[in-house]
């Protein structure tokens, strides 16, 4: 049936139950992600193809895959049912660049978890300084670097932003 209509999504979401129940776990997962990915299907077979892949990494304990899977998403309605598994770089609240008085800077989160940050522009990790009130940039040079670790364990990538202070 892929073989005669290779766009058709249902065949292919059909085809994944088959792999499925056969313990066929990587072509299970093909079909699923050809389906989440393409521009053929409906949203509700994307939807349906994304919730299957998450189920699955979840009863894996792959947080990690769940992760990376949605950075790739681009469909809203999987990114808001998901955004517990996605560890985005925390949000600064000043733009980095020259001040004139002292920055009280706040880092922030979308999700449940931790944020580690260094002043010095060393990569945090979860020895370093966690974040829990703003952060005031008195007189000097810094060089903020931030990450966040959600309630799973997955950690988002490491944003960095420079701040003189005079």
């Amino acid at each position: 049936a892929v073989d005669l209509d290779g766009e058709n999504a249902f065949i292919r979401l059909k085809l994944a139950e088959v792999y499925g129940k056969l313990g066929e776990e990587t072509l299970y997962l093909n079909q699923l992600k050809t389906v989440a990915t393409s521009t053929y299907a409906t949203e509700n077979e994307v939807e349906q193809a994304y919730t299957k892949v998450i189920g699955y990494y979840k009863a894996k304990e792959d947080y990690e895959a769940i992760n990376q899977l949605l950075l790739q998403c681009n469909n809203p309605n999987v990114l808001n049912a998901n955004q517990s598994y996605m560890a985005k770089a925390p949000e600064f609240s000043y733009q980095e660049g020259v001040y004139a008085e002292v920055v009280p800077l706040k880092l922030t989160s979308n999700a449940t978890g931790i944020i580690y940050y260094t002043l010095d522009g060393t990569k945090p990790d979860q020895e370093s300084e966690i974040y829990t009130s703003p952060i005031f940039l008195d007189t000097g040079d810094y060089e903020v670097s931030s990450m966040f670790v959600n309630e799973y364990g997955i950690a988002s990538e490491v944003l960095t932003k420079k701040y003189h202070i005079d």
